[in-house]
């Protein structure tokens, strides 16, 4: 074994015409540049590889969709309440802004009889209607704008209101005027 192929650097006997490696003909090929080569050492033929790149590629497309559909799956059911112990709530973010920041939803309550006055008005659309007086409990309807309610309980920033139609539900009092 004194040479090498002229084409790839592979190590060939003397007197072989082809290279076992890459199939050239030795005596066609220009001389190979044994400097050149032994530095990177022995290419491989493209052929050997096609099959391995293409297995690699198909093999980081499959993770790259894997990754893909489970971050999908995490975000779906981390937004739909799935991984919460205590169920989802529609809050209002005006609720939330009109809360002090020493709120706290057992306060006293201040019955009926110190209610300055027994009508109120709701002042905007939409409200919702809350079966507790705080923002967890939940929606059971919603008032329009400018609907006359009677105010049965206040406490602070709720107020326990009924409906022409008879409905009890109580209001943030942001939304509510009395």
């Amino acid at each position: 074994m004194g040479k090498f192929c002229k084409k790839c650097g592979t190590p060939i006997n003397d007197n072989t015409n082809f290279c076992p490696r890459c199939g050239c003909n030795q005596n066609e090929v220009q001389p190979y540049n044994q400097a050149l080569y032994s530095s990177i050492g022995p290419v491989r033929a493209k052929s050997q590889n096609k099959g391995s790149d293409n297995t690699n590629v198909i093999i980081w497309l499959l993770v790259v969709v894997v990754m893909a559909v489970g971050i999908f799956c995490i975000v779906s059911a981390s937004r739909s309440g799935v991984f919460s112990d205590s169920p989802s709530f529609d809050i209002q973010q005006e609720e939330i802004d009109a809360l002090p920041p020493d709120y706290d939803d057992k306060s006293t309550i201040i019955n009926d009889k110190s209610v300055p006055h027994n009508s109120g008005t709701i002042t905007a659309t939409e409200v919702r209607m809350r079966d507790e007086p705080n923002l967890k409990s939940n929606v059971i309807g919603y008032f329009n704008k400018g609907e006359s309610v009677d105010i049965l309980e206040i406490r602070p920033n709720w107020i326990k209101v009924k409906r022409a139609n008879g409905a009890v539900a109580w209001v943030s009092s942001q939304f509510c005027t009395y």
